[in-house]
């Protein structure tokens, strides 16, 4: 069964029941207050006849040509008819023997079936009553005692009341009527009113469907205070979110497959070197110095290379290993460092310019050249994304811009910073909070053909905080990009 319908079915036999209760209260309690209010009547004729007849039975004696019952006959001769009428009234002695019954009395004569019995008191005077049925009438039956000349009599009256239960029915009957009128009316009003309340609930229950299906944009339109809109509130954010989650993972997941194609990232740069120079080996007549050279370069190389292999295991997989650093001059590092990149063809049109102060700060080389040299790597990658001509036709800059890295080292308090700063293509703001990240790409495109793979940055970032220290970036589109690594200053 839908909900709705549940709702309207709870509703519909909610409301006859409150109509039905409510309905039945209300007739019987006008019931029993006329019915209270004839047995207050009733009662008093029955104690003003008592009085009538004990007080003629009183006033007469007998002699001996009369008897107990002409008397009796005499007296009520003219008091019956003259004070009540219409109830059937008998007298008689304690012995059962019958002094006197009217006509009325003689008319409802038979078999009765007696539906409630109780005592009342009358100043003093105990009454018994009984409410009975009698051929498809209602009675009121009272009874009592009086006492005369030390005789002791009983007075017995029946008043029909017959026309109280034929109301009762009929305000039964109208209830009926009532609740049908009624209930056809409130099953219109409250379907009607069932619908336009569960109509947002259906509604959501769709677009949940439709959520469940992988249609992640669903969004439901509907604004209320009440629980449904809180509910439809909760599910809008949720949709969203679920759809912002799965786009990342999706994201994630496409770089990390661009990474299992370009996991060299870090190590090309010394292999092509070893490569180069172990083919001038083997391909070319070289004296015993070029052989040493070579060789010797080769053999650095590989060393350095073995040693980076290592602590980027090292990184990736202890991570609560502490690094093992060694003070080192800076200024000497850093212009060692920078100094082959005059050499390299990939820097020829860039202008370096190194700004360094000495300091001594404790480092793992090794590990801090890879992020240095990663570094100025992004930089020089900034120029080389297109040429100049396209580059200034893209975004407006002037062709006759010359590009430019300025490598600078300084100390502040007690931190020493690294910066490398070029004039650069700039990095969008919507990609600085994410391009620490693993596997994360600026431009994908971009970086497919310049040999990117997304790692550099987080290795880069991880490296750093090994070493207590942290990098910051400041971009500004078609200005330039400044890169900051903090390092604790060797005390």
């Amino acid at each position: 069964m839908k909900f709705s319908w549940k709702v309207f079915a709870v509703t519909y036999i909610g409301m006859l029941v409150s109509l039905s209760l409510a309905g039945a209260v209300l007739v019987a309690s006008s019931f029993y207050r006329m019915l209270e209010g004839e047995q207050s009547n009733v009662q008093r004729e029955h104690v003003l006849l008592n009085q009538a007849v004990s007080s003629a039975l009183d006033s007469y004696e007998l002699d001996f040509y009369t008897s107990e019952e002409s008397l009796t006959q005499s007296i009520f001769a003219d008091l019956v008819r003259s004070q009540t009428p219409k109830c059937g009234i008998r007298v008689g002695k304690t012995t059962n023997k019958i002094l006197f019954e009217n006509d009325q009395y003689l008319k409802i004569q038979g078999k009765y079936k007696w539906l409630r019995k109780e005592k009342s008191k009358h100043e003093n005077e105990e009454i018994a009553r009984s409410i009975c049925t009698n051929d498809g009438n209602y009675y009121i039956q009272q009874s009592s005692l009086f006492y005369v000349a030390g005789q002791r009599y009983q007075l017995e009256t029946f008043h029909n009341i017959s026309s109280l239960f034929r109301m009762r029915e009929r305000q039964t009957q109208l209830l009926i009527l009532v609740m049908m009128i009624a209930g056809s009316a409130g099953s219109v009003i409250i379907l009607t009113g069932t619908r336009k309340l569960t109509k947002p609930i259906s509604m959501l229950s769709k677009k949940t469907a439709s959520v469940a299906k992988g249609q992640l944009s669903e969004r439901m339109d509907y604004s209320s205070g009440d629980e449904v809109g809180e509910i439809v509130t909760n599910f809008n954010l949720m949709a969203k979110n679920l759809e912002k989650n799965f786009r990342e993972i999706e994201d994630a997941a496409y770089r990390q497959k661009q990474f299992v194609g370009n996991f060299t990232h870090e190590i090309k740069t010394p292999l092509t070197t070893m490569i180069g120079h172990a083919d001038l080996l083997r391909s070319k007549v070289m004296t015993e110095d070029q052989i040493f050279a070579s060789s010797n370069f080769i053999f650095s190389e590989g060393k350095r290379l073995e040693s980076l292999s290592r602590k980027l295991l090292m990184l990736a997989f202890e991570n609560d290993k502490e690094l093992e650093r060694k003070p080192v001059e800076m200024k000497m590092f850093l212009t060692q460092l920078c100094t082959p990149l005059y050499a390299d063809e990939r820097y020829e049109q860039i202008k370096f310019d190194l700004k360094i102060e000495k300091n001594i700060i404790p480092i793992d080389k090794d590990l801090m050249q890879t992020v240095i040299l990663n570094l100025i790597d992004n930089a020089r990658k900034s120029f080389t994304v297109m040429s100049e001509e396209k580059e200034s036709k893209k975004i407006g800059k002037p062709p006759t811009k010359r590009n430019q890295i300025v490598v600078s080292g300084y100390k502040q308090v007690n931190q020493y910073f690294i910066c490398i700063k070029d004039n650069g293509i700039g990095i969008p703001e919507e990609d600085l909070r994410h391009i620490m990240e693993p596997f994360y790409m600026v431009d994908r495109s971009r970086s497919r053909e310049l040999g990117g793979s997304g790692l550099g940055l987080a290795l880069c970032n991880k490296i750093v905080e090994k070493h207590h220290g942290k990098i910051t970036f400041k971009s500004q589109l078609t200005m330039g990009t400044q890169v900051s690594v903090c390092l604790e200053v060797l005390t």
